[in-house]
C-alpha cells in the first residue's frame, strides 16, 4: 500500500513537472509574438481560468533590458559597438598593468598606453550617455505629441457633436473651422512622430 502511494506521488510530481515545462516552452515560443499554431496573441493562456500578464512591452524589457526598450536600431548598434570597445580596452588595461608589474623597464610606454585606453573608455562612455539622453528627449517629445493628439481628438468629437446640434450659421462656421484646424495639428504631430520614430 505504501509503495502504491509513493508511486502515485511520483506520478503526480512528474505530471506537475511536465505541465511546468509545457508552460515554460509555450512562453518561450510566444516571446516573439507567436504561438505554436502561428497565430499572434497578446496573452498566453496557461489554463482555462488564468492568463499570463506578459505584454509585448514587458517581454521586450525582459529580453532586451529596460534601458534598450526605446532605443532605435542604429542607436542599439552604436551602443553595442561602444560597449564592446570598452570591454576590449578594459581587458587591455588589465594585461598592461600585469606587464607593468613584470617589466618595470617599460613602465613609461605601458603607463602611456594605459592612460590612453582609459581616455578612450571615458570618451566611449560619454557617447553612450549622450545616446541615452537623446533617446530620452525623443521619447519624451513623442509622448507629449501622443497626449496632445488624444486631447485634440476628444475636443474634435465634442465640437462635431456641438456642430451637429447647432442652428446658428456663424457658430457652425466657427466650429467647422476649429475642427479642421485641430485635424491639421493632429496631422502635423503625426508627421513629427514619424520623424522621431524613423530608423
Amino acid at each position: 500500500m505504501s509503495q502504491k502511494n509513493n508511486s502515485d506521488a511520483k506520478v503526480g510530481v512528474s505530471v506537475e513537472e511536465t505541465r511546468d515545462e509545457l508552460k515554460f516552452n509555450r512562453i518561450q515560443q510566444s516571446s516573439a509574438g507567436f504561438l505554436p499554431n502561428g497565430e499572434e496573441e497578446r496573452h498566453i493562456t496557461l489554463s482555462p481560468d488564468r492568463k499570463s500578464l506578459f505584454s509585448y512591452d514587458e517581454r521586450a524589457i525582459f529580453y532586451c533590458g529596460q534601458d534598450r526598450v526605446t532605443l532605435q536600431a542604429d542607436q542599439i548598434r552604436r551602443v553595442r559597438e561602444l560597449e564592446e570597445s570598452n570591454d576590449y580596452l578594459q581587458r587591455d588595461i588589465l594585461i598592461k598593468e600585469d606587464e607593468l608589474k613584470k617589466s618595470p623597464e617599460n613602465s613609461l610606454t605601458l603607463l602611456a598606453s594605459i592612460e590612453h585606453a582609459k581616455m578612450m573608455i571615458a570618451c566611449n562612455t560619454g557617447e553612450i550617455l549622450k545616446i541615452y539622453a537623446q533617446d530620452e528627449q525623443r521619447y519624451t517629445r513623442a509622448t507629449e505629441l501622443e497626449a496632445q493628439n488624444k486631447q485634440l481628438r476628444e475636443e474634435i468629437s465634442d465640437m462635431e457633436e456641438r456642430w451637429a446640434n447647432c442652428h446658428d450659421m456663424t457658430q457652425r462656421t466657427k466650429l467647422a473651422r476649429d475642427i479642421f484646424l485641430s485635424r491639421d495639428v493632429i496631422k502635423k504631430n503625426l508627421d513629427e512622430m514619424d520623424d522621431l520614430n524613423r530608423y
